[in-house]
């Protein structure tokens, strides 16, 4: 039989311990509760946010290339802001 963390109390102070029918099973659990711990949470940890910055970068990608076609387009329009200035001094349009 084990008993995984169980309280104990020795000289007035309560402990936390674990009795184990072996060593060998008391180190067992020491490392599958540090793996459980530490690497399974900071593995997902990165995973996850690996993912987060690849989506951010394909949608960072995706609007710039957006905006270099609007530049584009827009370098292929017709000047309207100089057509507007120049009606703004007295000229007058089509005629």
């Amino acid at each position: 039989m084990v008993q995984v963390l169980i309280t104990d109390i020795v000289d007035g102070v309560c402990y936390i311990n674990a009795v184990w029918p072996s060593p060998k099973f008391s180190k067992i659990w020491g490392i599958l509760y540090f793996v459980s711990a530490v690497p399974i949470p900071l593995g997902t940890f990165a995973v996850t946010y690996s993912h987060i910055y690849r989506v951010v970068q394909k949608s960072r990608i995706a609007v710039e290339s957006s905006r270099e076609a609007e530049n584009r387009a827009g370098e292929n329009a017709p000047d309207e802001s100089k057509q507007n200035r120049n009606l703004s001094k007295g000229e007058k349009r089509g005629h």
